[in-house]
C-alpha cells in the first residue's frame, strides 16, 4: 500500500507530465502554422549526413546550431523518445511523429500538404 506522501509525489509527477506534454503539443501546433514549415524540408536540413535517418549526433548538432544547450546524452535521449523501432536513429515517421500537432488533425494535415 502506498503512504499518502508517495501518493501525493506519484500525482505530482503525472500532473507535471501532463503539464509538459500540453507545452509540447503548443508547440508542435505553432510550428505546423508557420506558412514556410515543410517537414521534409525540415527533415532534411537535419539529416546532414544525408541518408534519410537521423542520428542522435545530427539532432545535437542541429540544436547547438541553433542555440539550445543540448548534450551528447540529450540529444541521444530525444532519439530514443521518438524512434519508434529502437534502431538507433529516426525515420522520416519518426520525424513526423515528433514534430507534428497529434490533437489537431487539420494542422497536421496542413503541415502535410
Amino acid at each position: 500500500m502506498l503512504s499518502l506522501e508517495t501518493q501525493g509525489r506519484m500525482s505530482d509527477v503525472f500532473m507535471q507530465i501532463a503539464n509538459a506534454e500540453r507545452q509540447i503539443e503548443r508547440c508542435r501546433q505553432q510550428l505546423a502554422e508557420e506558412l514556410d514549415f515543410e517537414p521534409y524540408t525540415a527533415f532534411r536540413r537535419v539529416d546532414r549526413g544525408g541518408n534519410g535517418y537521423l542520428s542522435s549526433y545530427e539532432l545535437t548538432d542541429f540544436l547547438r546550431d541553433n542555440g539550445i544547450l543540448c548534450t551528447d546524452a540529450d540529444g541521444y535521449a530525444l532519439l530514443r523518445l521518438y524512434d519508434s523501432n529502437a534502431d538507433g536513429r529516426l525515420s522520416y515517421s519518426d520525424f513526423m511523429n515528433a514534430v507534428l500537432p497529434r490533437t489537431e488533425a487539420s494542422l497536421r494535415g496542413r503541415a502535410t500538404a
